[in-house]
């Protein structure tokens, strides 16, 4: 039975990245003085959203060393301590464990020291999720956090030239299936990562400034995909 639900998730994910290259917008997205593409599938995402209008789609998890603001078609996200991460929750109902989500996000202007940005995935309201970041050194990692540990890293922080130094921009991409998620930055495989399975699993942006005393992060284009919808 196991083996079957791998084998159907495993045809989906594979379905769903020949028909993303075949069916594709290309949009071309100015980003901070530089141009960066960014593929929106033709079949309708759950989410989509481009910031470019202001919406309460989005609720940061506020504490006094964060900010939040659209502006300039992206969700900026402040970070002003190293000691208080960011955490923006998507205000939409919970999603199977089978999605595919993706983010493009750059640090800002105000960049200082080393910042990481991205997407997480589980029970953010309650501290409870899985994590996909990337760090202003071009690194990676694959997380989970719980209100008791804190972070645990599954894949540890790890360079990889496909992710962009500085501020970025970069694109993460996720695919998951019942017990796993495929990591792609830039279109990248960074590969397969085994993860604990939420069976309804809401979303957030996950901003932090790991030295330094102060990080924006800004997030320009998201699409969510409930594969099992």
């Amino acid at each position: 039975m196991l083996d079957q639900a791998r084998k159907r998730a495993s045809r989906r994910k594979s379905f769903w990245r020949i028909a993303r290259r075949i069916c594709c917008l290309l949009v071309l997205l100015p980003i901070g003085g530089c141009t960066s593409v960014f593929e929106l599938p033709v079949a309708i995402p759950d989410i989509f959203d481009s910031f470019d209008v202001t919406s309460d789609a989005w609720e940061l998890k506020q504490n006094a060393k964060t900010d939040q603001h659209i502006s300039n078609g992206a969700l900026r996200i402040e970070v002003l301590d190293t000691n208080y991460p960011a955490l923006s929750i998507l205000n939409t109902g919970p999603v199977s464990p089978e999605f595919v989500c993706e983010a493009l996000g750059f640090i800002g202007n105000d960049y200082n020291g080393v910042g990481s940005w991205g997407i997480c995935w589980g029970a953010p309201r309650t501290g409870t999720y899985t994590a996909v970041m990337l760090r202003s050194d071009g690194k990676y990692s694959v997380r989970k956090r719980t209100p008791s540990v804190g972070w645990t890293d599954i894949v540890d922080w790890t360079f990889h030239s496909s992710i962009k130094q500085d501020a970025g921009p970069n694109t993460i991409r996720i695919e998951t299936s019942s017990n796993s998620v495929s990591v792609y930055v830039n279109d990248i495989n960074l590969g397969e990562h085994p993860v604990t399975a939420f069976p309804h699993a809401e979303f957030a942006v996950v901003a932090e400034c790991t030295a330094g005393d102060r990080d924006i992060v800004a997030i320009c284009k998201w699409f969510l995909l409930d594969c099992d919808r």
